[in-house]
């Protein structure tokens, strides 16, 4: 056998004890992170099993905690529970109390004051001060019913995209708009005739005395003519047009 030929034999037997612990290593590192992945997997699942259970386990609680009880009775219980008022929210089982009658932490609770506003939206004058000036709350608030715009900040009412929303469906909620809003003749002529549900009492006072804008209204209703100013409530020929003889 020659050197070269020995110093390769040589080679190759020297390499294999240091191929054999790596590999043996990785193969031990192997077959200790399998199991734990299969364990972890497994932990995973019961925890969902768990969880799923104590949400069934929760509803039952729901139920039974409230069964039989007088509504001042339901509203001790569930006043200061947010895991319980959110149950109630989520299954439209709130009609028994408002935001009003929760505790201040509630209140001040992000999630629970939009469950509330989501479900009517005039809640929004018993939240915290803080969140009557958060956006979110807001818009949910007023886009679930307009009338809840009397109970947001000045900021609030003079924005235009809000006040579209409050008069989507109702004119008149243009009254607990900004000033400016109520007295832009143009525009409140447009949203009464998109909407042809609004009263002279939404618009300012100057629109109210403004002769023109007044017979516009009554052409619309003419009971419009009791929400006028003093002197065209008087004016004879006003009058006569709405047959107040």
């Amino acid at each position: 056998m020659s050197i070269n030929n020995l110093q390769v034999s040589e080679s190759s037997v020297l390499e294999k004890p240091n191929k054999t612990p790596f590999s043996f290593v990785k193969n031990r590192i192997r077959g200790m992170i399998l199991p734990v992945i299969f364990s972890g997997v497994m932990v995973m699942n019961t925890h969902a099993i768990d969880k799923a259970e104590d949400e069934r386990g929760g509803k039952k609680y729901e139920a039974s905690v409230l069964q039989g009880k007088s509504a001042d009775e339901m509203i001790d219980i569930v006043r200061d529970n947010k895991v319980l008022l959110l149950s109630l929210a989520q299954s439209e089982s709130l009609s028994f109390l408002t935001l009003e009658n929760l505790s201040d932490d509630m209140r001040s609770d992000k999630e629970v004051v939009l469950a509330f506003v989501n479900q009517d939206g005039i809640n929004i004058q018993f939240a915290s001060k803080e969140l009557q000036e958060d956006k979110d709350v807001v818009f949910a608030a007023v886009g679930q019913n307009g009338v809840a715009l009397e109970f947001v900040s000045m900021k609030y009412k003079n924005d235009l995209s809000l006040v579209r929303i409050a008069t989507r469906l109702f004119a008149n909620n243009l009254r607990f708009a900004a000033h400016r809003f109520r007295d832009n003749e143009k525009f409140v002529r447009r949203l009464l005739r998109a909407r042809k549900n609004g009263t002279l009492e939404m618009a300012s006072d100057r629109l109210k005395d403004l002769k023109r804008f007044v017979s516009f209204m009554m052409s619309l209703d003419i009971n419009n003519l009791k929400f006028a100013s003093p002197r065209w409530q008087k004016d004879e020929g006003l009058r006569k047009r709405a047959k107040w003889l």
